[in-house]
């Protein structure tokens, strides 16, 4: 195990402290998860959250190798993102409901009935059966070729689904009056689009969010950290590139690009912790700390 945490965290580009947050509070997580999956009746579904930058998909990796190598369970790990509408799809929201919809990332971008369908066959496949694991390309900015994503037997023990919004709850209709931001203000001067935003968190997005069964929240210090993160995670996503991608962003489209996230991310902040089965807090370097007991 100690050689693939360690293929794992060089993978990753990871601090090599990082292997203490995984003995500290990692494994004891994982450990958890594997006693709540044996009195589930189906496949236990795992949600994290987080801000942009925050660690999700590294924790979402992270827990489902743990998961396999050291409990021996069948998981399945996908993210909100996997569920993107398609780069035609959006443009067909930019010009029917507002521009905003183009980009990527906001309710309303997803294919909500397309996740509760994954999750459903992830959950009641009978015993044998493939069930598809859509993924997005973000360096193309449009889902995957089907011919690229990957699949998962069933029966499936665990499935481990990350995102960003995943159960922000909607906000109330005065919360929505004034913009949070410049991209809102310019943009959106009627609020037109934050407010079908908000209208798709509240009336689709639930459908997702009931099935999580263990809710995990990584709650990054403030907004403002987020712009330093995502540009590391652009700068990562370059690295991995063979050639040049212009759908990359760079440092004055990732300052745009958040904007996008604002009011939600600062609205999750205040309202996910209680939900939080384990609340996980982080400084600015990603040192990260919990109360809870596992």
């Amino acid at each position: 195990m100690n050689k693939v945490l360690t293929h794992f965290i060089q993978s990753k580009q990871l601090p090599e402290n990082y292997r203490v947050a995984v003995d500290q509070y990692f494994k004891p997580l994982a450990a958890k998860i594997a006693r709540l999956r044996k009195n589930s009746p189906s496949a236990l579904i795992v949600g994290i959250q987080g801000a942009q930058g925050t660690g999700k998909s590294t924790l979402a990796s992270l827990l489902s190798l743990l998961l396999k190598e050291k409990h021996t369970l069948n998981v399945a790990r996908l993210s909100l993102d996997d569920f993107y509408l398609t780069r035609a799809e959006r443009k067909n929201l930019s010009e029917t409901r507002h521009p905003l919809f183009s980009m990527r990332g906001v309710p309303g971008t997803h294919d909500i009935a397309f996740a509760r369908r994954t999750l459903q066959d992830l959950r009641q496949k009978k015993a044998g059966q493939r069930v598809p694991l859509p993924r997005f390309d973000k360096a193309l900015d449009d889902r995957s070729d089907p011919i690229f994503w990957g699949t998962v037997q069933t029966p499936v023990d665990v499935v481990i689904l990350e995102g960003w919004c995943l159960c922000v709850p909607a906000q109330d209709e005065s919360s929505l009056q004034r913009p949070v931001n410049t991209l809102e203000a310019k943009e959106d001067a009627d609020g037109r689009w934050r407010r079908d935003v908000n209208a798709c968190l509240k009336n689709d997005y639930p459908a997702i969010f009931k099935q999580i069964d263990y809710f995990i929240v990584l709650q990054a210090p403030s907004f403002e950290v987020v712009y330093d993160w995502r540009l590391l995670q652009e700068q990562k996503l370059r690295a991995k590139q063979r050639i040049q991608c212009p759908r990359i962003m760079g440092p004055s489209e990732i300052k745009r690009f958040i904007q996008f996230f604002e009011r939600l991310t600062r609205h999750g902040f205040e309202t996910l912790p209680e939900q939080a089965d384990v609340l996980f807090s982080l400084s600015s370097d990603h040192h990260l700390t919990t109360d809870h007991l596992f």
